[in-house]
């Protein structure tokens, strides 16, 4: 038993968002926010959020619709990571979440669900990823002790944000804590002269 309690992470960031820190320069991870869908002792697996891929993918749009593809003019593909993975759609529609983070933030990766919220997506907010982002043991760990990733409680209004207004949000939202846990403010107005 010491044994599986020594082997789990040190943090728990499942179900977290993770925003890249300012000064971080990674080609792929530079101002992203990722979505930590697993965080285990072996691994952990997350989705970057706001990386718009400028490819139609007929072949999967085919595969997901079959010959009804107006829907997929409406929703946009989304580069999730480097790793291959299945093809993931975050939503809104409690009605067809396989997985669940937080209030009003669901995922599906069957294909019925996935049909069903792209052909449907004027009915709700829908994105669809493609890839993920995986982490080996105790490596994102050390990323987040490096100060790379700085977490975020998930919220609909950030992850359906639009992907350029998304980073910059995130972090307007962790600034807006931080100074409120050192006023001990609820609180933190827009403009703070408006006091």
């Amino acid at each position: 038993m010491s044994e599986r309690i020594q082997n789990r992470p040190k943090y728990h960031l499942e179900g977290l968002l993770l925003v890249a820190a300012p000064d971080w320069n990674n080609p792929l991870y530079g101002r992203s926010v990722c979505l930590v869908v697993h965080h285990g002792a072996d691994r952990a697996v997350g989705l970057i959020l706001n990386r718009s891929l400028n490819s139609e993918s007929p072949a999967l749009w085919k595969h997901l619709l079959g010959t009804d593809k107006s829907a997929a003019v409406h929703t946009p593909l989304h580069f999730a990571g480097p790793k291959s993975g299945p093809v993931v759609a975050i939503h809104d529609r409690p009605e067809f979440a396989e997985y669940s983070n937080s209030d009003g933030v669901y995922l599906a990766a069957q294909l019925d669900n996935l049909r069903q919220l792209v052909k449907s997506h004027d009915q709700g907010h829908v994105k669809v990823f493609l890839g993920q982002t995986e982490w080996s043991a105790g490596e994102l760990e050390a990323d987040f002790d490096a100060g790379l990733w700085l977490p975020l409680a998930s919220n609909p209004q950030l992850v359906f944000a639009e992907d350029s207004e998304m980073w910059a949000r995130g972090m307007r939202s962790i600034g807006d804590h931080f100074v409120a846990s050192i006023t001990k403010s609820p609180v933190v107005p827009p403009c703070p002269l408006m006091n």
